[in-house]
């Protein structure tokens, strides 16, 4: 790929600001500009370049970045051919020609459509108490019956038979509307993910060791509830808590589906688009969109757009524009709440490192660990029931900064198998013809200064190299009650379904500047949103109690303009 490729004059680059700086948009004048492409040739990285340190990270920023803010149209193959599998799922009763696909993709055409939070500005003139700030946001520029940003719709049962009795039952719309959060700091919150996850494994290590004993399951201050195994080697997981059954964190996504940027990107570009990845497709086959073209986007632009997310600017803590007594009011408000026992203040990272990982080397490891252990399901993870657990995996698919996973074979031996840029290991043998000895993923220190103006500023390190992320979360999954609850479960890309009353703690780290809240939007206002958190089986009742019978009127006051401190980084 060119260097600097986004001042290239060569397809007359226009610039617009969006999402605290510029992003190229091709103004060739020989498209119409609802029809130029997103994949121009200027953004397209091949992942074994970029495996091998050839694509140098400001190039490598700028192409994610391209791709996450431009459209994408049919010239990169954006959404089905006539024989796709959402082509029929949505149509007007009286017009089944005419795709509505609103509910089940596709539902725009780029990704900062939706994630569109850019950034927060002063307003001069106004009164010291928060009011002072505003935040903007890029609007939408998606019409017809794929967008909906500049539209107007109402819905009732189509695709449904009224005349059918079981219409209501059988054939009512359904779906679920989210609310797109801000992407700013992503790169923190995977690595903090990655580091629980990891401190999870060894304790399962500890009760592996320990036959019998009950281990607690504790990572970062946050308690996970605890876990054993029998002399057998089965585990017991039932009391384990706020973390899917493989013990991965996955803190994207309302309710924790994601396990780490990649995953959520390549999801999203198949659903929101349809601009398949060839990863996806080969693990989806049957997801085909028949539109005649496979190879719709490669790993190297997956990787470009998620290296975007992960090193983007992180928001900020500021009582700029605020009074600061009143911040510091709100925040002890804030704890003498109970907000603080889910909404946790600080993280910390001990090795400040993104890594963003080759899928294909998931994919030939996942083979060869298969060929050799027969008996070992490498994409799944089987816990304890009533007729116990044979054996226990962790996925291979997860990050290269987690260099462990766990297999027992047919003879009842455990084998470790270490995932790391060199070939395997297994029991100390090496696994032939694993990989070559090219690196397998790109990596970056999270908080090197010498990026692009929009990946600053960074956050801070300690004197031991270690970084406390103020994301006010737990990074854990919580019931949350009839009043949010939705009337079905989602799956994680573990295969784990989460129930409907579950979500993960939202960070608030920039919440100041990402109304209307909540996981739908229903919230218009932050009070409004503390108090729908109530509800029968909400974990986050207590808190509420607190919040309403024991703050007084002047504490809920400050309690709000301390989380007006809470801001998305400052339009640059």
């Amino acid at each position: 790929m060119k260097s600097g490729f986004r001042y290239s004059s060569a397809i007359g680059l226009s610039i617009v600001m969006a999402l605290t700086g510029c992003f190229i948009v091709s103004s060739r004048a020989d498209q119409p500009v609802a029809d130029q492409r997103n994949l121009i040739s200027e953004v397209r990285v091949d992942q074994d370049d970029i495996n091998a340190g050839r694509v140098a990270f400001e190039d490598l920023f700028y192409a994610g970045k391209h791709i996450f803010s431009n459209r994408f149209t049919s010239e990169d193959h954006y959404g089905e051919g006539p024989e796709g599998p959402r082509r029929s799922k949505q149509v007007f009763n009286d017009r089944e020609n005419y795709p509505f696909l609103r509910f089940n993709g596709l539902d725009a055409q780029s990704c900062l459509e939706c994630h569109m939070a850019v950034g927060f500005a002063p307003q001069q003139n106004y009164p010291d108490d928060g009011s002072n700030m505003r935040f903007a946001k890029q609007l939408g520029f998606t019409g017809g019956s794929a967008g909906f940003a500049s539209n107007a719709f109402g819905l009732t049962n189509f695709a449904c038979d009224p005349t059918n009795v079981e219409c209501d039952k059988d054939f009512s719309t359904r779906g679920f509307v989210r609310n797109p959060p801000h992407t700013f700091g992503a790169g923190y919150v995977q690595t903090l993910a990655e580091e629980i996850s990891g401190e999870l494994w060894s304790q399962l290590e500890v009760a592996r060791s320990n036959p019998g004993t009950t281990v607690a399951l504790t990572a970062k201050g946050v308690e996970f509830g605890s876990i054993s195994v029998d002399e057998q080697g089965n585990v017991d997981l039932s009391k384990v808590t706020g973390v899917s059954e493989d013990l991965i964190v996955r803190p994207f996504q309302w309710r924790g589906i994601a396990q780490n940027l990649r995953n959520f990107v390549r999801d999203a570009m198949n659903f929101h688009f349809s601009v398949q990845p060839s990863e996806f497709l080969r693990e989806n086959p049957e997801e085909n969109d028949m539109d005649g073209k496979e190879d719709e986007i490669l790993e190297g632009e997956i990787t470009a757009v998620t290296t975007f997310l992960a090193f983007i600017r992180p928001p900020v803590e500021s009582s700029d524009g605020l009074n600061g007594d009143q911040v510091a009011q709100g925040k002890a408000a804030f704890a003498k709440a109970g907000c603080e026992s889910c909404h946790k203040p600080t993280l910390t990272i001990d090795v400040p490192y993104a890594s963003i990982r080759d899928p294909r080397f998931d994919e030939n490891f996942e083979s060869l660990v298969q060929m050799q252990l027969p008996s070992v399901n490498v994409k799944a993870f089987r816990a304890s029931s009533e007729h116990g657990t044979r054996f226990i995996t962790h996925p291979s698919r997860f990050s290269p900064t987690l260099q462990k996973i766990r297999a027992k074979d047919d003879s009842g031996d455990f084998k470790s198998l270490q995932y790391s840029s060199e070939a395997p290991q297994q029991s100390g043998m090496k696994i032939s013809n694993a990989v070559d000895s090219e690196p397998t993923f790109f990596s970056r220190n999270l908080n090197l200064d010498d990026g692009p103006p929009e990946t600053l500023p960074r956050l801070a390190s300690e004197a031991n190299g270690s970084v406390r992320v103020p994301l006010y979360s737990d990074l854990k999954r919580h019931k949350m009650g009839t009043n949010l609850a939705e009337p079905f479960t989602q799956m994680t890309d573990g295969g784990h379904d989460i129930a409907g009353d579950v979500f993960l703690t939202r960070p608030l780290w920039g919440v100041a500047d990402t109304g209307p809240w909540l996981h739908d939007g229903r919230a218009l206002t932050l009070t409004e949103a503390i108090m729908m958190h109530r509800g029968e089986g909400s974990e986050a009742n207590d808190s509420i109690d607190l919040f309403e019978k024991t703050l007084s009127d002047a504490e809920r006051r400050a309690l709000k303009i301390f989380l007006s401190s809470l801001r998305l980084p400052t339009m640059r």
